[in-house]
């Protein structure tokens, strides 16, 4: 479908900036949108393109968290 060649398509370019950016420096990316809107798709698409051997991905999904204080943990955690 579109959505999907679209979806691709800006998956291409996030990984395209992450794998040109420098090491040296930290980051994070967020995907964010309601339910059902593809973010799971684009977060598989970007994971296929990135270069891992530069980058390290971690898979946080913190809907199941109530609290601010168990959701830092948890992010720590999780890293």
């Amino acid at each position: 479908s579109s959505d999907v060649c679209s979806s691709r398509s800006k998956a291409v370019e996030i990984s395209n900036f992450v794998n040109g950016f420098r090491c040296e420096v930290p980051y994070a990316i967020s995907i964010n949108g309601s339910w059902g809107k593809g973010k799971s798709t684009m977060l598989n698409f970007i994971e296929e393109l990135i270069d891992k051997n530069k980058c390290e991905i971690i898979r946080f999904n913190p809907w199941m968290i109530s609290g601010k204080d168990e959701l830092i943990l948890a992010l720590f955690e999780e890293m």
